[in-house]
């Protein structure tokens, strides 16, 4: 398989709700880093190992509702792939529904993912979090 459909299946099963199926292209010491200070959004900062990106997906899924997930361009030069993903969730805690866009940078090496890089709209996301205000 070329880097790109290494990719592309890691986001098939990724979208059918396969988490271990997608990271199952990875390598152990898989090293990903999601762009954001981890002091103001739970889930940023990096990570060096499959369980801790395991963890990390996890716990998204167990605060979000995944609404849809689709990659909207994937392509791919040597080594190196990138992807725009649209993304549609509800937030558990306070029922917010919002669509986001992503930016993926994977290396894939030796037929793994070695690394994958992810921007996203940090303010959104931090909005997305906050308490639902009550009318008085």
């Amino acid at each position: 398989m070329t880097p790109l459909e290494i990719v592309e299946n890691l986001y098939k099963a990724y979208a059918a709700g396969d988490i271990e199926g997608a990271l199952s292209y990875c390598a152990d010491d898989v090293c990903f880093s999601w762009v954001a200070d981890p002091a103001l959004m739970p889930y940023g900062g990096g990570c060096n190992c499959k369980a801790d990106f395991l963890e990390r997906l996890m716990g998204l899924h167990k605060d979000y509702e995944y609404h849809s997930y689709r990659p909207l361009e994937v392509f791919g030069a040597g080594e190196r792939v990138a992807a725009q993903i649209e993304i549609e969730l509800t937030r558990r805690d306070n029922g917010k529904r919002f669509k986001m866009l992503c930016a993926d940078f994977w290396t894939v090496r030796n037929g793994v993912v070695t690394e994958m890089v992810e921007y996203y709209d940090t303010a959104m996301i931090a909005e997305m979090d906050k308490p639902v205000a009550v009318a008085a």
